[in-house]
């Protein structure tokens, strides 16, 4: 806290303001100070998980409303892109199970005419026997 404090004695304030030293919302967690902290927000936002408080929060940080058309295209076009990834995965997924699900079922059905082939040389063997025995 004393570096921001000494931070801001360097800086100059403008006339009629005053500035105080102030940390990130929610105990430093949520900037966009950094590429990392960006990304995790912007996923956050994708997610349609909270993306108004931080709105709210920019808005009011900087007293404008400007902000806010980024923040609902980001959300429109973020939250539209992670639906569509999530539906493309699931139906890969689905794919996947229904391919190994057909293939299971065509060794399956191999195995059973494969037994049942083994099981008519079974049935024909004492018929052999008895034809070499004529």
């Amino acid at each position: 806290m004393a570096n921001i404090t000494k931070k801001l004695e360097n800086d100059k304030c403008p006339d009629n303001f005053a500035c105080l030293p102030r940390i990130n919302p929610a105990n430093g967690t949520i900037h966009f100070d950094d590429i990392i902290s960006s990304s995790v927000l912007m996923f956050e936002m994708f997610t349609l998980d909270g993306w108004s408080d931080i709105m709210y929060l920019v808005r009011r940080a900087n007293q404008s409303n400007i902000y806010d058309i980024f923040f609902l295209i980001v959300v429109w076009v973020g939250a539209f892109f992670v639906v569509n990834l999530v539906c493309a995965i699931q139906f890969q997924y689905y794919d996947v199970m229904k391919r190994q699900k057909e293939n299971e079922d065509r060794i399956a059905i191999a195995q059973k005419k494969r037994g049942m082939y083994k099981a008519k040389e079974k049935v024909k063997s004492p018929f052999a026997r008895c034809h070499e025995y004529m």
